[in-house]
């Protein structure tokens, strides 16, 4: 329904976190989704492992039934790699980051309203038309390449070394009134029957 009916979590409706801090990127968190049926996450490990990307700190959020990321857990040695169980708290980590790693689903609106530099790792034809619109307004970018190691790394080491310098404030974009929208919508729909 596009970014007007975006939702937005009401634990950041009314937080002033719009302002980048920084052009440097110190924080990145990685959430593929509750299942990440590619091993996108698992992928983007181990980009970061087989180049040694020592900065910045990753958190990588493990969803329900991410498989691939729990047994990684238990071997990490990468000290600036920390992985978090998907809870209530998934809002508090993405307030703190500087960058948002995701596969497109419905959480990079939060992540666009809070203005974070947004990466995008597409793994369902559903997520493309959204997520190439996003990317041609500027609001986003999109990984286009094969899951290679090396791809991913590469693209990974130019957007943190390109900091912030590029994300703007996206208030036109998306607000926090989408499901005020939506409730409004609804309500007409069901009057005129």
């Amino acid at each position: 329904m596009g970014p007007k009916f975006a939702f937005i979590d009401s634990n950041i409706k009314n937080k002033n976190n719009k302002k980048i801090k920084s052009n440097s990127i110190k924080n990145v968190l990685v959430f593929m989704g509750a299942t990440d049926s590619k091993n996108l996450s698992l992928k983007i490990y181990n980009a970061i492992k087989d180049k040694k990307i020592t900065k910045p700190n990753f958190n990588f959020i493990i969803g329900y039934n991410n498989n691939s990321l729990k047994n990684i857990l238990k071997k990490n040695k990468l000290k600036n790699i920390d992985f978090k169980i998907f809870s209530k708290d998934f809002m508090r980590y993405l307030s703190k980051a500087d960058m948002f790693i995701s596969a497109g689903g419905s959480s990079i609106w939060e992540s666009i309203f809070l203005n974070k530099k947004t990466l995008i790792f597409n793994h369902s034809w559903k997520q493309l038309e959204n997520s190439f619109n996003l990317e041609k307004q500027g609001v986003i970018k999109v990984f286009k390449k094969n899951f290679k190691s090396k791809n991913i790394s590469d693209f990974l080491i130019t957007e943190i070394d390109s900091g912030n310098k590029y994300i703007l404030n996206h208030n036109n974009l998306v607000d926090s009134k989408g499901i005020d929208r939506i409730v409004k919508k609804i309500i007409s729909i069901s009057e005129r029957k």
